[in-house]
């Protein structure tokens, strides 16, 4: 495991006023607790209670052993997104008992909350392809002249009530719930080595017959198939005071000027 994923914690007792140090010095730290002073008379008992953790990082034994001590496992700058993920991961867990069958559930309640916005992108991309032998047409008939081919390929899109940029948008919002999606498998000792189904039995460790990433290239390639190659013009300028414009820069993308 990890050195990441374990935590050594000494946890003070609850109400009690304590003084509390950081000392560093190159790559060492020393963090102290000083409690407040205890008088013990000659032949009299007294006890001190605190709390000592060393072990994974697992969320529900931290927050049971110190306030917000979960936050020691570490989702990155997206941890605003990632809590609440882990939360609804946890609370699946809760349900179906399964990690496994966890991750694809929540993997489908995130699709699914982002469906209109899927549906959206995919309405665009179908009218690209639609009047993809137009815009084809369009770029031999002008391919001498730049400044007919971007005045001809805007008319085109107003026409048509295409915006080029619409297939792109609802896909860019979704990256960052994904990304935290991933921050959240990736840290959370929950995973390890916690059984699947049929020849998986660590979620943490790689596929062995490597049957899942074959599965996961064959689906992404069905989903490039399925979506329409790039027809914008490359190095397209409009006449000035035309606003807006677009121009292609070399790879063939869109970018919109004002």
């Amino acid at each position: 495991m990890r050195l990441s994923r374990l935590a050594e914690a000494i946890v003070p007792q609850a109400g009690q006023p304590y003084l509390y140090r950081l000392q560093v010095r190159d790559k060492e730290y020393l963090l102290s607790a000083t409690g407040p002073m205890t008088d013990i008379a000659a032949g009299a008992k007294t006890q001190f209670h605190e709390k000592l953790f060393v072990g994974p990082k697992l969320q529900s034994q931290l927050a049971a052993t110190g306030p917000h001590l979960e936050r020691t496992v570490d989702f990155g700058i997206l941890t605003v997104l990632a809590q609440p993920l882990f939360a609804t991961l946890n609370w699946v867990h809760g349900l179906v008992g399964n990690w496994g069958w966890a991750i694809i559930i929540v993997t489908a309640l995130i699709k699914l909350l982002f469906y209109p916005l899927s549906q959206a992108s995919g309405r665009s991309m179908a009218k690209m392809r639609t009047v993809a032998p137009r815009m084809k047409q369009i770029q031999e008939t002008f391919k001498d002249d730049r400044e007919k081919l971007g005045r001809a390929m805007m008319e085109l899109y107003k026409k048509e009530k295409i915006n080029p940029l619409a297939g792109c948008l609802p896909m860019l919002v979704q990256i960052p719930f994904f990304i935290s999606f991933y921050r959240v498998l990736l840290e959370s000792v929950e995973m390890r080595q916690a059984p699947f189904l049929l020849w998986i039995n660590d979620l943490s460790s790689r596929d062995p017959y490597f049957v899942l990433p074959l599965l996961m290239g064959g689906a992404m390639y069905a989903q490039f198939k399925l979506n329409p190659a790039p027809q914008f013009p490359r190095n397209v300028v409009l006449p000035r005071g035309r606003r807006p414009h677009l121009q292609a820069n070399d790879t063939g993308a869109p970018i919109q000027r004002l």
